[in-house]
């Protein structure tokens, strides 16, 4: 197999947010998460832009200059901007030869909407689903219904030719449906998976985040199947240690190229006193720091093997 492409990159639109769920959670709007501006990040139905579409296309064209020709636009709901499919298309004619929209799915089920940003350019959509029920899904996102929704968004993508890959983070109350939700999509025609283990702090009221090693097991079956299946994933946020013999398939996530103003949110990660004999420890993603005071070191152990990693086929 070949090796990720270094032409990759991830745009922050900074679009408007319509997600009811935390963002520190959300798959869309997490990775590149403002704590400044947590308190207004996600208003259920918000319309408003937070960053002009100058500063989005400026940000797609520094990209494509550095020599990236595969773009992933984060950081809200790219699809709610009046002027969506007018970027994709420009982003195309400057030269982009893939293009990800991240969204939280349901968007995509709306009659056309597949097809048109389709036909604007987007060859992929990275699609957010929380656990392999609609009861487990529905409670993280606070919605009833909305798992039935995303479903029909990603079959729509499907429909209309779009590669489709789906975010699962790894939560408290769906960790152990993990390996469900990787057999119930690959039917569909899911390309490949992106699995997250979101940084901390996690909410005071009904906690969704757990110890990063109470989720390996769920995790490592989960890439078994994906294994089986020939199928890529790409993982953020849990260390080598927990991910097994996994962590040989793990390629390195794209580099940010963050819109001004909002800029990407640096995420800190620190290590276990163990880690320093790790012969991981120089790729290794470590821990977000939240996340170890809020959980601790259980379960990290340092590994002894040779961090030679597989490579594997990215879209």
């Amino acid at each position: 197999m070949t090796a990720f492409s270094p032409g990759r990159c991830r745009i922050n639109t900074a679009g408007p947010c319509p997600h009811s769920w935390p963002a520190l959670v959300c798959p869309v709007c997490g990775p590149l998460h403002d704590p400044v501006a947590e308190s207004n990040a996600l208003q259920p139905g918000r319309t408003v832009a937070q960053a002009d579409a100058v500063a989005v296309l400026r940000a797609i064209r520094t990209a494509l200059a550095a020599g990236h020709r595969q773009l992933d636009l984060v950081g809200g709901e790219l699809l709610l901007r009046p002027e969506a499919l007018d970027l994709l298309r420009q982003a195309r004619l400057e030269g982009a030869q893939g293009l990800a929209v991240w969204t939280s799915g349901t968007l995509l089920a709306r009659p056309e909407a597949a097809a048109r940003i389709r036909q604007a350019g987007a060859t992929h959509v990275v699609v957010g689903l929380f656990g392999d029920s609609a009861a487990g899904h529905d409670y993280v996102a606070g919605t009833e219904g909305h798992f039935q929704r995303v479903l029909a968004g990603l079959r729509a993508a499907r429909a209309a030719k779009l590669g489709v890959w789906v975010v699962a983070p790894l939560l408290r109350p769906t960790f152990r449906g993990l390996p469900g939700l990787v057999q119930k999509t690959l039917p569909a025609g899911v390309a490949g998976m992106y699995l997250w283990a979101p940084p901390g702090p996690d909410r005071l009221e009904q906690p969704l985040l757990a110890p990063l090693a109470m989720m390996a097991p769920g995790l490592q079956a989960a890439l078994k199947i994906l294994a089986t299946a020939q199928r890529p994933w790409r993982i953020d946020g849990m260390p080598a240690c927990l991910q097994g013999e996994w962590a040989r398939q793990q390629p390195a996530w794209p580099q940010f190229c963050a819109a001004p103003p909002s800029d990407a949110a640096v995420q800190n990660s620190e290590f276990a006193a163990t880690c320093s004999g790790c012969t991981w420890r120089e790729g290794c993603q470590g821990v977000d720091d939240q996340r170890a005071r809020s959980h601790g070191w259980l379960g990290l152990q340092p590994r002894t093997d040779a961090p030679t990693a597989a490579q594997q086929d990215l879209p």
